[in-house]
């Protein structure tokens, strides 16, 4: 009986082992204006599973006016995949919110 149950535990020891585990890790910045207002910069990765090749990741920005009141929330979300050699954008979602108007900055 022990032998049962040992070989039981051992085996779902085994099964848990296969189950693909996803990795996560957030980390926050918080930049303060001379006005004093601030800004939370949160990024989040988000890797696949073990064998995985795609990764993902989520971009928010909070800014606070000088009472610590939410002025406005930007969230960038996107996926990636890589093969050994070149890395390819599977989506990308951009989202504000309370609806400001947008401010795009082209570089060259």
């Amino acid at each position: 009986m022990k032998k049962r149950i040992v070989s039981f535990l051992a085996a779902c020891l085994m099964v848990v082992c296969l189950l693909p585990v996803e990795a996560s890790a957030a980390d926050s910045q918080v930049v303060y204006y001379d006005d004093g207002s601030y800004e939370v910069i949160t990024v989040e990765k988000t890797g696949g599973a073990r064998a995985s090749t795609i990764t993902s990741g989520t971009v928010t920005h909070d800014r606070y006016s000088t009472a610590g009141t939410l002025e406005w929330k930007a969230v960038l979300k996107a996926s990636f995949s890589y093969n050994g050699s070149t890395s390819t954008c599977i989506s990308v979602n951009a989202a504000r919110m309370p609806d400001t108007p947008a401010v795009i900055t082209r570089r060259r």
